[in-house]
């Protein structure tokens, strides 16, 4: 907290008198938001975080930034729907954050995701409007994540089972 935004003051004592200070001063509370150990940070305050280091602001321009890649990429027929979603919702912005780190996300095609939507019988509907074919993205609550699952390449296949996955977390293996 720069010193000249806060409610508190300060002076510095020299040589029998206070001085004002002149320099940019910094204030700090005896209480710890997050720390790092130079590998991992450890949030404990996450309001205070998030505000010290604006991560909803910089989490919403990532939003907006993959929503536009997706769309300029896949036909969405209700795409204002769909962007209102992404950018409004902090679960689904964290969701965008993660599929714009992925390598394939220039390489999206609609065909590519019609394979995917049939090998695993997801329900997501495809209709062609004007003779565009596209995905629709559903609002509801029982499916609006389906699409961002789908884009985030939540479903896989086993080699070894020959099963289809819906996962809820991924970890690369080396």
């Amino acid at each position: 907290m720069l010193l000249e935004r806060s409610r508190y003051f300060a002076a510095t004592f020299s040589r029998g008198a206070f001085d004002s200070i002149e320099r940019t001063t910094f204030l700090f509370d005896t209480e710890v938001d997050c720390f790092t150990d130079g590998e991992f940070m450890f949030i404990k305050n996450t309001k205070n975080f998030e505000s010290t280091f604006n991560y909803l602001g910089r989490l919403l321009a990532c939003a907006e930034e993959t929503v536009d890649c997706v769309l300029s990429a896949i036909p969405v027929h209700n795409a204002e729907q769909f962007r209102a979603a992404c950018v409004t919702q902090t679960r689904f912005m964290a969701k965008l954050a993660s599929i714009s780190t992925k390598p394939y996300i220039a390489d999206l095609s609609f065909e590519r995701l019609r394979a995917v939507i049939e090998d695993h019988g997801l329900d997501i509907q495809i209709s062609i409007i004007d003779g565009v074919e596209g995905l629709v993205f559903d609002p509801s609550r029982e499916r609006r994540w389906k699409l961002l699952k789908l884009l985030d390449d939540d479903f896989l296949n086993s080699n070894l089972t020959d099963a289809r996955y819906e996962v809820n977390s991924k970890q690369m293996s080396n």
